[in-house]
């Protein structure tokens, strides 16, 4: 199993950057013109057009943060673990896949903290 890959030359990214860099100034353009119409929208007095937005983005992170996604975070660390000490997963991976889930499972946390 190869767990190292060669890394990439920059001239085999650069059709890649090339492509996300004008899809992110098309987005820029497009949500910078839909925020400000939204925005004067509700500085007059209108309803919040992000409302349904809102609500989902709550009801996601009550999902990332719930006694479910905690339960599977648990599960993933000690059957990783478990592996690491019976030898079948290198302790690098193990490592890895532990820190990822840590990561993940965390993630709102850790958003909310940084914005805080």
């Amino acid at each position: 199993m190869k767990l190292f890959y060669p890394t990439p030359t920059p001239s085999k990214l650069l059709p890649y950057l090339a492509v996300g860099a004008v899809a992110l100034i098309a987005l820029a353009l497009l949500d910078a013109s839909l925020f400000n119409e939204a925005q004067a929208a509700v500085g007059k007095g209108g309803a919040d057009p992000f409302a349904s937005a809102t609500a989902k983005a709550d009801e996601a992170t009550t999902y990332l943060t719930g006694t479910i996604a905690i339960s599977i975070t648990a599960m993933v660390i000690a059957v990783v673990g478990i592996l690491m000490l019976m030898g079948r997963v290198s302790h690098m991976l193990g490592v890895r896949i532990m820190g990822g889930a840590l990561l993940i499972g965390s993630a709102v946390s850790i958003a909310a903290w940084l914005y805080a």
